[in-house]
């Protein structure tokens, strides 16, 4: 009589795709809500989207469309800058991962301009 093992070793692998969560001068951003800041301070922003595989994160300013910053590597997106008056507006924060639409959070900023 003979016996037979047989061992498998499964691996599953889950993508996902998880909601942006946003950082502005370490206040979570919030979508109706501005963020405060003064003209000339440093300007922090930050992004984290969860997903596999690894999304590639974008930030934009809305007014103007134009990219501010773009990762691929890192579920963390990071950006600073000395802040101007024309920073002020909206931004949006999008996570895009193969297999998925994309996920996005809009956050707004206000600048108090010196004059």
């Amino acid at each position: 009589m003979c016996s037979y093992i047989f061992i498998l070793n499964m691996y599953l692998n889950v993508s996902d795709l998880d909601n942006p969560i946003m950082v502005v001068n370490d206040k979570i951003g919030e979508s109706n809500y501005a963020v405060q800041i003064i003209e000339g301070e440093e300007l922090r922003l930050s992004c984290y989207v969860n997903g596999n595989p690894v999304p590639k994160i974008t930030f934009k300013k809305e007014a103007d469309d134009s990219r501010i910053s773009q990762s691929t590597s890192s579920d963390w997106l990071n950006y600073t800058t000395p802040s101007k008056c024309s920073d002020m507006g909206t931004y949006k924060c999008t996570g895009e991962s193969t297999g998925f639409n994309y996920t996005e959070k809009m956050f707004g900023i206000s600048v108090i301009c010196k004059f």
